[in-house]
């Protein structure tokens, strides 16, 4: 069979012949929808990249941020995993000892309780861990707010110092004008006399 995509040679220059040539106006017009849509595409693009920057550096912001915070973080992270792991081993053997004690002897007593006085103090020791924690995490925070303040107080010495020199060339021109009028009215008043 024929393929339906191919043309037969005389038809196609009969074809190119017959099809309409664009007007001048017409390719004008097509040319300014072209360069509207490139205008278009390029806005797109600059948007598309202002907002990727934009990202980045809000991500390096926070990397920053985190750089400062994260050794300690991660020092508090692992003492609360430690302090879980330690709390669900005293659960379990607080329920052993529960189940155990409907069998327990009455000379086994005395066994239960310092048992009981271990998990005290091991319940006591893990509220020391979890406080100091919460010591190194507010003075983590204390350091970082230090330092917010420090940058701070920092650029308003920096803004007061460049506002007082432009205060003070300000001054020196209003003063060497100054004496620049009195010099010209010394001229005058020794011209009119000689």
């Amino acid at each position: 069979g024929t393929n339906p995509h191919l043309v037969p040679v005389g038809a196609s220059t009969e074809r190119r012949q017959s099809a309409p040539l664009l007007s001048r106006e017409e390719l004008h017009a097509q040319l300014l929808t072209m360069r509207q849509r490139e205008s278009m595409l390029q806005a797109e693009l600059l948007a598309l990249r202002t907002r990727r920057r934009q990202k980045e550096q809000r991500t390096i912001a926070g990397a920053k941020t985190a750089a400062l915070i994260s050794p300690a973080a991660a020092r508090l992270r692992d003492d609360l995993l430690a302090l879980q792991k330690q709390r669900e081993v005293i659960a379990a053997k607080r329920r052993e000892l529960e189940q155990n004690k409907a069998r327990v002897r009455p000379k086994d007593v005395a066994t239960l309780q310092k048992a009981k006085a271990l998990l005290e103090k091991s319940h006591a020791s893990v509220d020391e861990v979890r406080r100091e924690s919460a010591g190194e995490i507010e003075a983590v925070q204390t350091r970082i707010n230090r330092l917010i303040r420090l940058q701070r107080e920092r650029l308003e010495r920096s803004h007061q110092k460049r506002a007082s020199v432009q205060r003070e060339k300000l001054e020196e021109r209003i003063l060497r004008e100054e004496l620049g009028g009195l010099m010209g009215g010394e001229e005058e008043y020794s011209n009119e006399f000689e």
